[in-house]
């Protein structure tokens, strides 16, 4: 771990009770535009999702690879993402969550742990979204579409450090 000098006080050790340095906390403001809800993270996970989809793309083409898959294959890799971002978020990290109902309609029958599972919407996991990213790209171009594994997972990592910079920004 890398700490400037100059943040340390003298003698370069951290003393008890002296707070670590750390990336402060920024709150997003959420704005109302008429029925429309501007929520920064929606807005930056959505940046970052077409930024990606588009740098992957350009470097599909450049590649030579069918811009089909490289499309088809993004999109579920990342719905993949997020479906196991939220089930790792819930049954790892929340699991106090499967025994709230809180379901209105029209699941208002579905018992509380399937609710828990199924709301996608209702937290991610980074952790369990790498997870399912890679689970999906593999089958994507495995088993959904049989392509060259490796020529079209270069294409999609390549991409993804770009749209994740936008996608992290949004947790801010």
């Amino acid at each position: 771990w890398c700490i400037r000098t100059s943040i340390l006080p003298p003698g370069g050790r951290l003393a008890p009770g002296y707070p670590a340095p750390m990336v402060p906390y920024i709150h997003l403001p959420v704005y109302q535009l008429g029925p429309i809800t501007l929520d920064p993270w929606g807005i930056l996970v959505t940046t970052g999702f077409v930024l990606g989809l588009e740098i992957a793309r350009a470097r599909g083409i450049a590649k030579g690879l069918d811009v089909r898959d490289i499309v088809d294959g993004v999109v579920f890799t990342v719905l993949m993402g997020f479906v196991f971002g939220h089930l790792v978020h819930v049954l790892a990290y929340h699991p106090e969550q499967l025994d709230d109902h809180g379901a209105v309609w029209p699941f208002d029958d579905v018992p509380g742990p399937v609710y828990a599972l199924v709301r996608i919407w209702a937290g991610f996991s980074s952790f369990g979204g790498f997870v399912g990213a890679v689970i999906g790209s593999t089958l994507f171009f495995t088993v959904i579409r049989k392509r060259d594994f490796w020529a079209h997972a270069d294409v999609v990592m390549f991409a993804f450090p770009f749209a994740w910079i936008f996608g992290r920004a949004g947790c801010a």
